[in-house]
Formats: C-alpha cells, sequence, structure tokens
C-alpha cells in the first residue's frame, strides 16, 4: 500500500490521535499541520497522497486551504473532517472535488476505507482528464494538420493526397510528429504574410518596388538588431 499522509488540524491531541490511527493502518505520516497556511506549504514540500483536513480553523480554514492544494494538484485527494455535518460544507467540498468527508469522532475501521476510496476516486479522474487532454490533443492536431494541407494546396499548387504525403515525408525525414511539422509551415507562412504586408505598405506609402521595399525591411532590421520578421512586424503597428 505504502500511502503518504498529511494531517492538518488545530488541535495537537486529535493530530496525534490521527496519527497514531494512520500508523496503525500503514499509512505514513509525513508532516502535520496546524493551519491552512502550512498544510499548504507541507503539501507542496512532501506532495502526500492524502490530506487529512479539519474544516473549521482560524483564519485560513480547512475548506480554502483544500481547494488551493487539489488546484496546484499537491496531494492525490483530500478528506475533510469536521465535527458536524452541514449541507453548505458538503456542496463546497463537492465544487473543491475533495475525495472524502468523516465526521469526528473519527473511528480507525472506517479511516482506511474512506483513504482507499478516495485515491481509488483521484486515479480515476486523473485517468479521464488525461483521456480528455489526449482527445482534446488529438482534435488540435487534426486542425493543424488540415490548415497545413491547405496551405500547400494553395501556396504550392498540390493536391490533396499531394499535401499530405508530402506532410508525412518530411516530417519523417526532420524525424517530428506530422503536427510538429505542420506547425512549422503554419509558423513559416505566416512569416510570409506578414512580410509581404509589410512590403505592400512600403511599395505604397514611398512608391517604390517590392525588391526596394524588401531592401528597405532588411537594412531596417540589421539596423535595429532584430529579425526581418520582427522588424516587418514593426512596421505594420
Amino acid at each position: 500500500m505504502g500511502y503518504t499522509a498529511l494531517i492538518v488540524d488545530d488541535e495537537p491531541i486529535i493530530r496525534m490521535d490521527l496519527a497514531d490511527q494512520l500508523g496503525e493502518v500503514g499509512i505514513q505520516v509525513v508532516a502535520e499541520a496546524g493551519d491552512g497556511f502550512d498544510a499548504v506549504d507541507l503539501a507542496r514540500r512532501h506532495k502526500p497522497d492524502v490530506v487529512l483536513m479539519d474544516i473549521s480553523m482560524p483564519v485560513f480554514d480547512g475548506l480554502t486551504a483544500a481547494g488551493q492544494i487539489m488546484e496546484e494538484g499537491l496531494a492525490k485527494t483530500v478528506i475533510l473532517i469536521t465535527s458536524f455535518c452541514d449541507n453548505e460544507y458538503i456542496e463546497r467540498a463537492k465544487q473543491i472535488g475533495v475525495g472524502g468527508y468523516l465526521v469526528k469522532p473519527i473511528r480507525s475501521q472506517s479511516l482506511l476505507p474512506a483513504i482507499e476510496i478516495a485515491i481509488a476516486q483521484s486515479r480515476r479522474y486523473e485517468e479521464a482528464k488525461q483521456r480528455e487532454e489526449e482527445a482534446r490533443k488529438q482534435v488540435e492536431d487534426q486542425k493543424v494538420i488540415s490548415r497545413a494541407r491547405s496551405i500547400l494546396i494553395e501556396k504550392q499548387g498540390m493536391t490533396e493526397k499531394e499535401a499530405m504525403s508530402f506532410l508525412q515525408q518530411e516530417s519523417m525525414k526532420k524525424r517530428v510528429s506530422l503536427a510538429g511539422y505542420a506547425r512549422r509551415i503554419i509558423a513559416a507562412n505566416a512569416d510570409d504574410e506578414i512580410l509581404l504586408r509589410a512590403k505592400k505598405k512600403l511599395m505604397k506609402q514611398y512608391e517604390i518596388s517590392d525588391r526596394a521595399a524588401y531592401k528597405r525591411i532588411r537594412s531596417a532590421a540589421e539596423e535595429a538588431g532584430c529579425s526581418i520578421r520582427e522588424m516587418a512586424a514593426k512596421i505594420l503597428e
């Protein structure tokens, strides 16, 4: 099992009692805190599996501290401890995403099951979150690949099949992902568009040729110590 725990309660006797109970079931107490401020700091330092957090503490209460710990991912789960049930507390706990809720006095036989259930729930949540992130990334990558393919069709006169084949072959040669190479094409095209617009602006402003406009941008970039693209963007400001 090998779980680690952080105990947070402003009453030392309760912390001692909880530490004893956790030790009896094989859970290592890595730290104890008497208020929410210390709880967050200690969670950052130890990254425990579970935080047993008293709700009612002065200044920085348990719900506030639990919210910060969950938001920053400083522990796998938080179990709130209170002397009484309160619907408002329960609703806030649900919104924070804590893994459990125990009412004092805590019985030894209920402590370990509550921790195991809370940690199992946190694992399922993380797995679901990871699947969701992977799905989101796949959708985003497909959009990027589609955009790069459209650029090749428009700029290089390729067919859709040729553009896709080009992306696949070049990404393999460069040893980058298909989406990664597609992003390079999009970025290069964005640079071209910015430079083109900057040249057109100078051509119109000074009634000069395309080549003369490019020389002006290049000269200004060298003088300013920046890239041609950066100078082109400045000209468009």
